[in-house]
C-alpha cells in the first residue's frame, strides 16, 4: 500500500459523481482508488507513440473524393 500523506478535494457535478461511483463499483474499487488510478494514468510521462500507438493506421478516407480540402492536404503533405 502506498503512503497516503494528504487529501485533495475536488468538486464534481452530480452526474459526473454518479458516473464515477458507477464505474468504481463495476471495477470493484472505491471512488478514491479509481480517482488515484485515473490521475496516475493521466499524469504518467509516456512517449506519444506509447499513448497513441493503438490509433496508428485507424484513419480511413474514401479514395474518390473531389473535396478541395483533401486536395489541399495532399498538396502540402511533405511525406508523399
Amino acid at each position: 500500500m502506498q503512503d497516503m500523506r494528504g487529501s485533495f478535494t475536488v468538486r464534481l457535478d452530480v452526474k459526473l459523481r454518479e458516473r464515477l461511483g458507477r464505474r468504481a463499483r463495476q471495477l470493484g474499487k472505491t471512488d478514491s482508488e479509481l480517482v488515484r488510478e485515473i490521475l496516475e494514468n493521466a499524469l504518467a510521462e509516456r512517449r506519444l507513440e506509447t499513448r497513441a500507438g493503438h490509433l496508428m493506421g485507424r484513419l480511413s478516407l474514401k479514395r474518390a473524393s473531389g473535396d478541395p480540402w483533401r486536395k489541399e492536404l495532399r498538396a502540402r503533405n511533405w511525406r508523399r
